[in-house]
């Protein structure tokens, strides 16, 4: 996974749209290949919370002796329709379980001008409790091949009291 930094704009229901920060300091090879520390910032002059990020596709949190977040049969490069799971658990907040499907490439530049390379589009769907509530969620997620980094652009949480959509869209992009 190569360095690289973006600002992303974030919409979530009932809430302005809110901007982040991350820099990615790009993963090692061998055994932690993929994994990358990263800073996510809320301000531009914010110091900024240092976390893993797994290929961008989640963060990763320890909860006692394992993580909070686990990707089963991921493997790159992708094949048309190859598919992963993901599965994320954490305590006293729920859990939730998610198949995710592989499908076309077109060029990254349609996601930021500046993204190299081509992405593949991966369409995710599962449920899950969430705070004691049953939900289905599903998400529109691009890997970007040239960075090796996934981008989640929309997700949707369908909830007994109807569906709540978040949209990503990234509004910079810089790499060194």
């Amino acid at each position: 996974m190569a360095p690289f930094s973006w600002a992303l704009e974030k919409k979530r229901p009932g809430r302005n749209p809110k901007l982040v920060w991350e820099t990615f300091e790009g993963s090692p090879a061998g055994p932690n290949a993929g994994l990358s520390p990263m800073v996510r910032r809320y301000a531009p002059t914010e110091a900024g919370n240092r976390v893993v990020s797994a290929r961008g596709l989640t963060t990763l949190r320890r909860v006692g002796d394992s993580l909070d977040a686990e990707v089963d049969g991921l493997r790159l490069p992708f094949a048309d329709g190859a598919t992963f799971r993901l599965r994320w658990h954490e305590e006293g907040k729920g859990s939730l379980e998610q198949l995710c499907s592989a499908g076309e490439i077109s060029p990254a530049s349609a996601l930021h001008p500046a993204l190299p390379g081509n992405a593949r589009r991966i369409e995710c769907s599962g449920d899950g409790r969430y705070r004691g509530i049953p939900v289905g969620v599903g998400a529109t997620v691009f890997y970007i091949e040239r960075l090796g980094v996934f981008i989640e652009t929309q997700a949707t949480i369908r909830t007994p009291l109807g569906p709540l959509r978040s949209t990503t869209r990234i509004t910079d992009f810089s790499m060194p």
